[in-house]
């Protein structure tokens, strides 16, 4: 069982982690509402919650006047044949580690695991990787998969949604070594190593500005509770204020989902061209657009197109990320993200955690992107 509220999920996950790791052994007492109301810095109800949930799984016993005491525990994990013993214990090999990540492309994605796969060579690690393809359930599924595997350490790159994934915390809590990368979680103290993406956005909107455009609209996946997108419509706002150039809501399309199929006779496609269609018909004084992603821009191109509009003639278009080298020699205008070092990076720091016998300090690098003209845009008639 999982939980998901980010107040008594997270009192949930800490406890539920040490009992998996036998620091609360059976006939332990576990600390009482109260303290963990004020280490945790939440309500008591919220408190009483999470040890609800743990006595309903029969792990724990509450005796009134007494206390809560621990009732029942996993088995140890090096016993399950093998599962949690580290590589080089259970197969003479140099250390293993694990990469989950969403989907690899050649917009974003081949460039990140270079730079993983390299600097785990260079520290005579193995590599093994997982795909989630976007899914937070299947994410999970990917990293207790790896961690049964035996892996001594995790690279994570977290789907968007709604909430964090409740296994990351799990494993932070339990002292398992783990790095996120392309973004971090809020209120989850676990390294990370992400761009700086309101910089980066605020780059590609004031290159438009610069170009005399002043109607220019904001398309993007939900960006709520997804900091990676907040942070770009951040940037966003923060160049057209400082440009003192006013922005209309509807200028604003934040629905579209990031993993649009690229087949154009694909219905789910299909459904949201038309949404990028109404929406260029309903604002044509819209002379530019910065979209929160490659995939995105790919497919306003195409419907601009089909609507008649040249780009960058009639509409100019900015992007984060895309191929190294266009098709047909044409490129978006976009942020290149520094994904070799990031990947580089995360390596690195997961092997200090690796190496080390006692917790480290979270830790959170913050990288610069590079704009990198293209063919897309062009100044405003």
């Amino acid at each position: 069982m999982t939980a998901t509220n980010p107040l008594y999920g997270i009192i949930y996950e800490y406890l539920h982690a040490r009992i998996e790791s036998g620091q609360l052994a059976v006939g332990d007492r576990v600390p009482t509402e109260r303290e963990l109301a004020n280490h945790f810095k939440v309500s008591r109800i919220t408190a009483k919650r999470a040890l609800e949930m743990l006595t309903n799984e029969g792990l724990i016993s509450r005796r009134p006047g007494k206390g809560s005491f621990v009732m029942n525990q996993f088995p140890p994990i090096a016993m399950e044949s093998g599962v949690g013993q580290s590589a080089t214990a259970r197969f003479g090999i140099p250390t293993l580690i694990g990469l989950v990540l969403p989907e690899l492309g050649e917009s974003y994605g081949l460039r990140l695991l270079s730079g993983i796969e390299r600097t785990a060579d260079e520290s005579n690690v193995f590599l093994t990787i997982c795909r989630s393809y976007g899914r937070q359930e299947t994410e999970e599924q990917a990293i207790q998969k790896l961690v049964r595997l035996g892996v001594g350490g995790l690279i994570v790159f977290p789907v968007n949604g709604e909430h964090y994934n409740p296994e990351i915390l799990r494993l932070h809590l339990n002292g398992f070594p783990i790095v996120l990368v392309d973004k971090h979680l809020p209120g989850v103290p676990v390294s990370a190593v992400t761009s700086d993406n309101t910089t980066a956005a605020y780059s590609l909107t004031q290159h438009l500005i610069s170009l005399g455009h002043r109607k220019i609209a904001f398309c993007s996946p939900p960006t709520k509770d997804t900091v990676t997108l907040e942070d770009r419509w951040t940037g966003f706002l923060a160049a057209l204020q400082d440009a003192t150039i006013p922005f209309s809501p509807q200028w604003s399309l934040t629905s579209l989902p990031s993993d649009i199929p690229t087949d154009k006779d694909s219905g789910y496609s299909q459904q949201h061209h038309e949404m990028i269609a109404d929406f260029l018909s309903s604002n044509p004084e819209i002379t530019a657009v910065v979209a929160t992603e490659f995939q995105v821009a790919s497919h306003l191109f195409m419907v601009a197109q089909r609507l008649g509009k040249h780009v960058p003639t009639d509409l100019s278009i900015t992007c984060f990320d895309g191929p190294s080298s266009g098709c047909m020699g044409w490129t978006f205008t976009h942020i290149r993200q520094d994904e070799q070092t990031m990947g580089k990076m995360a390596v690195e720091i997961l092997m200090q955690y690796m190496n080390k016998q006692e917790p480290v300090k979270a830790v959170s690098h913050t990288l610069s992107g590079q704009l990198v003209i293209g063919d897309s845009t062009a100044p405003a008639k």
